[in-house]
């Protein structure tokens, strides 16, 4: 009798609408994160082998530094428009108020980091001399405003991003191939990568346009104070992200050169992709776990029967990438990058660690704590320069990923600490 209750259970719980949709969303989203992330692998080592490490180098030097400027005009609006889009999906004069709001938001913080931008072209030597690989990572803020991953991610339709990110990856990666044939051609490297976010951005704002049939909004200031307030923390805790994330690429290229950020990205692109596919677990549960911020109770409970697969999936992945490391890039690159493989096993031991330290993050959204993500992410920052600095000093990219693996786990730590209730025994 109670075997046959069970089997009842199971069955209605996968029978049961969110778990379908969560389970199409999450295969949807593995479809975008190969479209992301497998597919460059198509052509990372055809650029590689065709521009060297060196020139690669200043390829991966460019898009760090942009992504700077991608945090401020992303401000927390990611987050918040997910949140926003997913409360009130079927009011079409909400969502339309909540989309316009954001990308008008986007477009003055985007005017403004332009008069930062080219300042600092300007000012220092090392960007001036490459303005070209510069300028041309840069126009792909446009796109990336134009393709508001995020409305698509609070109406729970990952289909969309799905089909907009595979057409992308496959414009990308069809001109390079054409295209890049000499090392003096790695400056069309970040400019084809724009140009195919930028078509993207236009069919798919076209798309939400037809499909959702949003209603336009004017911004007013009141409307846009009130965004900005509402992002401010998100903000701040993504500028620290930034600080302890692109700023040690930075630094790595600063204290060393060029070939040395080369060499550290060959194992970084690698374990990045890993690590994407990964927080598509994130992106998936988010507007799930949204809809119950009323209800404490059953929002915890949610979050921890999630958190518990999702630990024990870290976990077999983070061994699988230690054991494998030389494979993957061997595999991917060719022998001879015995640092890069260096590099790859010690980041692999940060797989549990990354991931989780977005999960925690999203919970604590959901539960309205933005100040306690500030507090974590600022904390986490200063300990990220006490570890970094002497480490990339003395031992170079190794060093960099020996940080990496510290930094992440302090993160946990401290997000941990600040979730105390997930971790608080169940009564019964």
């Amino acid at each position: 009798m109670v075997k046959m209750a069970m089997k009842s259970r199971i069955k209605r719980y996968f029978l049961n609408s969110d778990y379908k949709r969560l389970m199409s969303n999450l295969s949807y989203m593995a479809f975008i994160q190969i479209a992301n992330y497998i597919l460059p692998f198509i052509t990372l080592p055809y650029v590689v082998r065709t521009i060297g490490v060196d020139k690669f180098g200043i390829v991966i030097f460019a898009y760090t530094f942009v992504a700077y400027f991608r945090i401020v005009i992303d401000y927390g609006f990611k987050m918040i428009g997910a949140k926003y889009i997913s409360i009130h999906r079927d009011d079409k004069d909400k969502i339309g108020k909540v989309l316009f709001n954001i990308i008008i938001a986007q477009f003055i913080l985007l005017f403004l980091s332009s008069i930062v931008f080219f300042t600092a072209l300007f000012l220092f030597p090392k960007l001036y001399d490459n303005m070209d690989v510069f300028l041309f990572t840069y126009v792909a803020l446009f796109g990336y405003i134009i393709f508001p991953i995020w409305f698509f991610q609070g109406m729970e339709e990952m289909k969309y991003i799905a089909f907009f990110n595979i057409f992308s990856r496959l414009i990308y990666t069809i001109s390079i191939f054409l295209i890049i044939k000499t090392p003096e051609d790695y400056i069309y490297v970040a400019l084809l990568d724009s140009l195919s976010v930028i078509v993207i951005g236009v069919v798919s704002f076209y798309y939400i346009i037809k499909r959702f049939n949003p209603i336009f909004h004017f911004s007013s200031y009141e409307d846009l104070k009130a965004l900005y307030l509402s992002g401010w923390y998100l903000f701040i805790s993504n500028i620290a992200v930034s600080l302890y994330s692109y700023s040690n690429l930075l630094l790595l290229g600063i204290i060393g050169d060029y070939e040395l950020v080369g060499v550290y990205a060959l194992a970084d692109k690698i374990f990045r992709a890993i690590i994407q596919i990964l927080r598509m677990y994130n992106q998936v549960i988010y507007p799930h776990l949204a809809k119950y911020q009323s209800d404490k109770a059953v929002l915890i409970d949610k979050t921890r029967k999630f958190l518990k697969i999702f630990i024990l999936f870290l976990l077999f992945c983070s061994i699988s990438l230690f054991l494998l490391s030389d494979f993957f890039i061997n595999l991917v690159y060719g022998s001879g990058n015995d640092t890069s493989s260096l590099i790859l096993s010690l980041l692999s031991l940060s797989i549990v660690s990354l991931p989780l330290g977005g999960f925690f993050t999203q919970y604590l959204i959901i539960s309205s704590r933005e100040k306690d993500v500030a507090k974590i992410t600022f904390q986490t920052m200063l300990l990220n320069f006490i570890y970094v600095v002497p480490l990339i000093y003395f031992y170079g990219a190794i060093g960099l990923a020996i940080s990496v693996v510290l930094i992440s786990f302090t993160q946990v730590y401290l997000n941990s600490k600040y979730s105390r209730e997930l971790f608080a025994r169940e009564r019964k």
